[in-house]
């Protein structure tokens, strides 16, 4: 979950240092998939009673809110 967590951020730093607005959109779009992992990950901790229901839900919507600006 960290993995998907930081991955995100080190995508989009990542792709803001490349040349080409191509090269970017590259990047932007591995951030989304770190994202989605993160939500499985997420899914996974609340279908195995790790985390409760709510705290899932509130999290979910955040990455949905995240994977919109990206």
């Amino acid at each position: 979950m960290r993995r998907g967590n930081v991955g995100s951020g080190e995508h989009i730093a990542e792709g803001n240092g490349r040349s080409t607005p191509l090269n970017y959109a590259s990047f932007l779009d591995r951030a989304r998939g770190s994202l989605f992992e993160l939500d499985t990950w997420l899914y996974t901790a609340a279908n195995r009673r790790w985390i409760a229901a709510d705290i899932h839900t509130e999290l979910e919507a955040e990455i949905q809110a995240l994977s919109a600006m990206i």
